[in-house]
Order: structure tokens, then C-alpha cells, then sequence
């Protein structure tokens, strides 16, 4: 079924599918959520080549036709839609802001038709651009020759390379505020062989309309490359900071491994709470160390905010570790 590779970095999520596969209990639609939207929509992808395998494998080193053909993430039945893919029924099938309703009512018709495969229908939002260029690509470098972009509206030839494209967590403002309810009879009642997936980075962001139709699995964040996992490591050592001094070196260390390995703050910050969250795990039974861990998170998750509300970044991080001094 899964690689091997997938199957370590997402043990829950791929035990999960893979007892709904082998069950023939897979639900009609899933809510992947995370900071890593890539693998999310590369764990989508993964399960439509099981599902469509000619020798019922999806392996990598199957070469059947649908593996291939989803592989170049080509196939008629692996549908991405997003507000600059699959814009067909938009006027002149132009891009958008938002996922459209045209968007919506033309997936409908096309799901009424009957099909000989299983399609998987993808939710995200996404961008694209030279100004996206430099993080597509870092995104995409744990991705080289297993998964490729979905191809533009009306444009299905492999060659169409689109090397700035990269899924985003998909929220509801993502929507035109008639999509989801021209959705909602679709998601009740789908055709068989339909799958949805929706990516985002935590069910809150999503409708309840839509949250309430799905299975949430959450999906593990893989997309810091080697030098900053190893980095990050050394970072974790040193957690947390015993006084002033520590906390602003680690502070100025997390925007240093920052800026050299061309990840985003928030990455970064996603990567601590995760180890974070491993730690409460393991001191599950120590309930004063778990709370102590739990205010850790709590607070990740506030500079996280600041600095989507664009708070000058080594101040976050300066406020941040001096926080955990006191702790």
C-alpha cells in the first residue's frame, strides 16, 4: 500500500487509511489538518493511486498506467480545487480570489456522470508567482520525482510545469459563501467511489457544515529540510532557557536557522509545539509536567498570531523565550 518513507513520517494518519482501505470502510470525505498543507495533499494523492492501482498495489514501483498517470498528477480522477485551479465554469475559466460557486456547480455535473476509476476530490487554496518561487521550491525538495503540481484548467499536457505552485491551508473565507452549500447535498449524499479531502490547518478554520461531514485526521509537519531539523535539534537541547542570556540566543538562533534554510517562522515554531506535544505523550502520567508543557504550547501559539498580525519578528521570539524562563 503506502511507501515506507510516508508510512514513517505519518504512522496515525497512514494506520488509519490503511485499515479503512483494506475494511472497504472509507468515508466520503476527510479533513487532513496540520501546518504542513504539502503532505497533506501528498497523502490525498497517495491514497488515490491505492485506490486506482491496476494491480492494486499504488506502490512506487508500480508503472501501470493510472500510477503513472497520478504520479504526473494528471489523472481524470485526482481533481485539485482551489481558487486558481480547476476553474472551469468560472468565465473564461479565469483564476479567482475564492473557490467559486461556478467552481462548485461544475464539479457537481461532472461527479453526476459515471466514472471507471475513484476520484478524489481535493479542496486547498494555493498560490502561485515569482514571488513564491524561492519557497515552492524549498516546499517541493522533499518532493522531487514522486509529485507534481496539478496541471492548469484546460491544460493537460505533462509538460506544463507550474514550479511556483504550492498548497495552502484552505479556510472558509477560501469559499465564496454560496460554494459550500451548493457542496453540501454532495457531501451527504456522494456518488460511490468519491472521496473528498480538504486541507487545512485546523478544523476551526473550516465550516462547521462541512467539518460535521467529515473525518478529521490530523497529519504530522515534515517540510523543514535536513540542516534545519538538525538545527532545530540543537535548538530543542537548549529548551528550555535557564535565564536572560539563553533565551535571547535561542531567540536569535530560531531567526538565524530562519533565514539560512529559507523556512517561515511559523515552520519553525510548528516543528517546537509538535515536539512539544510529543513531550506531553511521553509525561502523560506526570500531570504537573504536562500542564507546565501545555502553557509552553499555549504560548507558541500566541506569537504564532503576532506574527500573523505582522508584530516584528525577533521581538515575538525575544518575548517568547524570555517567557519560558519563569516557567
Amino acid at each position: 500500500m503506502f511507501n515506507e518513507k510516508l508510512k514513517n513520517r505519518q504512522t496515525t494518519a497512514i494506520s488509519f487509511f490503511e485499515s479503512a482501505i483494506k475494511s472497504n470502510k472509507l468515508h466520503h470525505a476527510y479533513m487532513l489538518t496540520g501546518s504542513d498543507t504539502l503532505e497533506q495533499y501528498y497523502l490525498a494523492i497517495q491514497v488515490a493511486k491505492i485506490l486506482n492501482c491496476e494491480n492494486n498495489t499504488g506502490s512506487e514501483s508500480c508503472n501501470c498506467t493510472n500510477c503513472s498517470w497520478i504520479d504526473q498528477n494528471r489523472h481524470p480522477a485526482v481533481i485539485t480545487i482551489s481558487p486558481i485551479d480547476y476553474t472551469y465554469g468560472n468565465p473564461e475559466s479565469k483564476a479567482s480570489t475564492v473557490i467559486s460557486v461556478h467552481q462548485a456547480r461544475y464539479l457537481i455535473n461532472s461527479l453526476a456522470t459515471s466514472s471507471q476509476y475513484h476520484r478524489i476530490i481535493i479542496f486547498t487554496d494555493a498560490a502561485e508567482g515569482k514571488e513564491y518561487t524561492k519557497k515552492a521550491e524549498f516546499l517541493w525538495s522533499n518532493y522531487v520525482n514522486i509529485l507534481k503540481p496539478p496541471a492548469l484548467a484546460g491544460k493537460d499536457d505533462s509538460d506544463t510545469e507550474r514550479p511556483s505552485w504550492m498548497p495552502l491551508p484552505i479556510k472558509y473565507e477560501t469559499f465564496n459563501p454560496a460554494a459550500p452549500n451548493a457542496l453540501l447535498k454532495t457531501l451527504e449524499e456522494p456518488n460511490p467511489n468519491v472521496t473528498f479531502f480538504f486541507l487545512t490547518r485546523d478544523k476551526e478554520d473550516m465550516l462547521d457544515t462541512i467539518v460535521s461531514r467529515c473525518q478529521v485526521v490530523p497529519v504530522s509537519t515534515i517540510n523543514i529540510q535536513k540542516n534545519s531539523t538538525n538545527a532545530l535539534a540543537s535548538l530543542i537541547n537548549s529548551f528550555p532557557p535557564k535565564n536572560p542570556a539563553e533565551a535571547i540566543a535561542l531567540s536569535e538562533e530560531v531567526m538565524a536557522i530562519s533565514k539560512q534554510e529559507s523556512c517561515e517562522l511559523e515552520e519553525l515554531l510548528d516543528s517546537l509545539q509538535d515536539y512539544l506535544c510529543r513531550l506531553i505523550k511521553a509525561n502523560y502520567e506526570n500531570k504537573t509536567q504536562s500542564a507546565k508543557i501545555v502553557s509552553f504550547i499555549e504560548r507558541i501559539e500566541r506569537a504564532k498570531l503576532e506574527l500573523a498580525n505582522y508584530v516584528a519578528p525577533q521581538a515575538v521570539l525575544d518575548s517568547l523565550f524570555l517567557s519560558f524562563i519563569s516557567s
